[in-house]
Parts: structure tokens; C-alpha cells; sequence
């Protein structure tokens, strides 16, 4: 089965003051991400705006994406509806587009199911799909916690390959890597616990501010599962000297800040890497109530990939 490793970043999803997909800009995106060096792409997350695209937008970001990565880094994509049955449709569309390695399925938002709510949600979604499904908890977001027993409980599900823990509870984290079997990654999405979550070994999902190289310019140990280990030695022990135990994996959002919407848009504007090299503060970002960031016209260009330009 698929295991997720190294730097899978959350992309956003460039959009014009319209609301109309930009396809050469969402290239550039792919580009410049791979360029810095990253060993994964996370398209249709909650920093992709998976919430705000229509059917149409979301299955043109997957082929666009499918077809312009062709095999570069592992794909991945979210299917995070609402509703079982939506997520359901999201996921036989990733999968019958192909090119994609995994499924990222957030919690519903917007209710409150039981954890044996979850538990059939996860599992109908699975069982949709050949794909491998990462389960994704942000409970400061959804309102909804995946528990450290529901998480043991769905790893039981053949396709069902980890969970990404955005929730910021290290409690919940280190529950998680203790409950977790032989080959169930633990994810950890919060910034702020990167350094914790190296600790007992897990694997680390983060975000990282605007530019690759700001977290994972670093050493590229194995580790035990082959990942690579930030600040960590080259022979794949952690900083505190501890050995790693398992794939470190950081997924980061190419943004200015841990924000979403408007602000992810600002970001990628900021570094250049679908406008100017320089960010023309005479016609800048669009940012919409919705909280949807779209550009000027404009706003096509090369990526920037020379850090003094931001």
C-alpha cells in the first residue's frame, strides 16, 4: 500500500475575479513547488478552497494537475464534502480521472456526527474507492474530533492508510502514534508542533510560510521508514538524538502565514509565482468576502525562485 513521505504542499487554487480557474497559474503553482524540491502535491485541500469550486473546477484541477505533474512527485487530492454521499462522488471522480496516489477525506463539517458516525462515513468512502485514504481531523475548523479509538478503529480498513491531525492537541497526536498500527502514518498539520511531533517519532505534517525552504532546507536523513527528518542528522535520528521510528512527512501550504482564502491567495502573489517578481502593490490581490483570493489579469508570469524577490 501507498505510504505518504517528504514534503507534500497544500496548493492553492489560483482564481480570477471571477471565480474562473487560472490554468497556467495553477501550472506555475505545480512548478514552482516541485522546483524547491518537494516530494508530494496536495490538491482540492481546504487551502485549495475545495469548499468554494464547483464540480467542473474541481475535476479540471485534478487533470490539469494529474497532467502536468505526469509522474514527477505522488498527487494528492482531497474528497472533503460535506456529505457522505458527496465525498463519495468526489472521490470515484479523482479516481476515475487517474494520476492520483492518495485521497485526503476531512471530517464533515457543518454537523456533528458520532464517533460510530465517523466511523461509517470513513469506511462508505473507503469502500468507494480504490484509492488510499488519508483521514484528515481540524477540529478547530469542522467542530468535529476524530478520537484516538476511531482512528484505530478505521486503520482496520484495508485502503484506510493514516490520519492527518490539524487539531493543534498534542495530546491527540501523541495518541494517535500510540494507538497506531505497523504502517498507519500520523500526520501532524500545526505549525507550531513540528518540533514536538519529531519527538516521539511520528510523521509531521506543518505549514510552511511562503516558501519551501523555510522548513525543510535542511538535512535529509532516512529514517526509518525512509522519510526525510528536519534539523534532524543525516543518519535519520531525530534533534533530541532519539532515533526516528517512522516516515517524517511535512505537508506544507505555500503561504503567507497559517492562513486560508484571501490569504493563501496574498502568498503565492507575494512570491511571484503567478504574477510579477515583485508584488505590484498598485494593483494587488483581490480578496473577496467570500474570503476567495483572486488576482489582476495581470497577474501571469514565471516563478520566482530567488528568496530576495519576497
Amino acid at each position: 500500500m501507498f505510504t505518504p513521505k517528504g514534503v507534500i504542499p497544500a496548493l492553492v487554487t489560483p482564481l480570477d475575479s471571477d471565480g474562473e480557474l487560472m490554468e497556467d497559474a495553477l501550472r506555475n503553482v505545480i512548478d514552482f513547488t516541485i522546483a524547491g524540491g518537494v516530494h508530494g502535491i496536495f490538491i482540492l485541500g481546504s487551502s485549495g478552497e475545495i469548499y468554494g469550486l464547483d464540480d467542473a473546477q474541481k475535476r479540471r484541477v485534478v487533470e490539469i494537475s494529474a497532467e502536468h505533474i505526469d509522474g514527477r512527485v505522488p498527487l494528492y487530492a482531497g474528497a472533503s464534502e460535506i456529505t457522505t454521499r458527496d465525498c463519495i462522488k468526489t472521490a470515484r471522480m479523482v479516481e476515475a480521472i487517474g494520476g492520483v496516489s492518495a485521497l485526503s477525506v476531512l471530517t464533515p463539517y457543518f454537523m456533528t456526527p458520532t464517533q460510530s458516525e465517523l466511523i461509517e462515513h470513513f469506511t462508505a468512502i473507503a469502500a468507494s474507492t480504490d484509492l488510499p485514504v488519508l483521514l484528515y481531523g481540524n477540529e478547530g475548523k469542522t467542530h468535529v474530533k476524530i478520537t484516538a479509538e476511531t482512528s484505530l478503529a478505521l486503520s482496520a480498513v484495508d485502503n484506510i492508510i493514516g490520519i492527518k491531525d490539524s487539531s493543534g492537541d498534542m495530546s491527540l497526536m501523541i495518541a494517535y502514534l500510540a494507538a497506531a498500527p505497523a504502517g498507519f502514518s500520523v500526520l501532524a498539520g500545526r505549525a507550531t508542533l513540528l518540533y514536538a511531533g519529531l519527538c516521539p517519532g511520528g510523521i509531521i505534517a506543518q505549514n510552511v510560510i511562503a516558501y519551501n525552504e523555510v522548513y525543510f532546507g535542511y538535512s535529509t536523513g532516512g529514517g526509518d521508514g525512509g522519510g526525510i527528518l528536519i534539523q534532524g542528522e543525516a543518519d535519520g535520528s531525530s534533534p533530541t538524538g532519539t532515533s526516528g521510528t517512522g516516515n517524517v512527512t511535512i505537508i506544507g501550504n505555500l503561504i503567507m502565514g497559517n492562513l486560508a482564502g484571501a490569504g493563501l491567495g496574498g502568498g503565492i502573489a507575494l512570491v511571484g509565482v503567478n504574477g510579477p517578481e515583485i508584488l505590484d502593490t498598485n494593483n494587488p490581490p483581490v480578496f473577496e468576502g467570500n474570503g476567495v483570493g483572486t488576482f489582476p489579469d495581470d497577474f501571469i508570469g514565471t516563478p520566482s525562485s530567488d528568496p530576495a524577490q519576497w
